[in-house]
């Protein structure tokens, strides 16, 4: 459901910015594209950084390729997969679209970066015209959210850079 819901919201996405004249780069979450900086999921975060944010140990981290552009996963008993993604590179109006787009289960946070927005057991983070997604395959406790606003803490200042 949740990538049907996310899709369809790319789709808009894409067609909104078309009937506005905007570029076809549009800003898409989790749509990778030259994001400006060389940065690789799997080392965006350290394994000891999920680890020290969830408080659980993790697996090595595994190279992921779907339809939205690399990904890489880390996996725990304890709380399922990690993932971590890049978005297109884009300008904070088109990033600040996208929870209106996703419906009242997008929910706004503030102090991280420019902009960010909790989505469907994913904290989508903007900041310095970059975007990184971080999302869990569990349930979202009080214990999970923390541990994703801690990491979006940590990764806004590293994008761009």
């Amino acid at each position: 459901m949740r990538s049907i819901t996310l899709t369809l919201v790319l789709g808009a996405t894409i067609a909104i910015s078309a009937s506005h004249g905007s570029a076809a780069t549009a800003l898409q979450p989790g749509v990778s594209g030259a994001i400006g900086i060389d940065a690789d999921p799997c080392t965006f975060f350290s394994k000891a950084e999920l680890e020290s944010a969830f408080g659980w140990p993790y697996g090595p981290p595994k190279r992921s390729s779907t339809m939205t552009g690399p990904s890489c996963m880390f996996y725990s008993v304890n709380t399922g997969t990690i993932s971590v993604r890049f978005g297109a590179p884009g300008n904070r109006a088109q990033f600040d679209s996208l929870p209106a787009a996703l419906g009242t289960s997008a929910e706004r946070v503030s102090g991280i970066g420019e902009s960010a927005f909790f989505y469907s057991g994913s904290l989508f983070v903007f900041n310095k015209g970059r975007q990184f997604i971080v999302g869990v395959s569990g349930e979202m406790t009080p214990q999970v959210r923390a541990a994703l606003l801690k990491l979006g803490r940590l990764g806004a200042p590293r994008l761009g850079a």
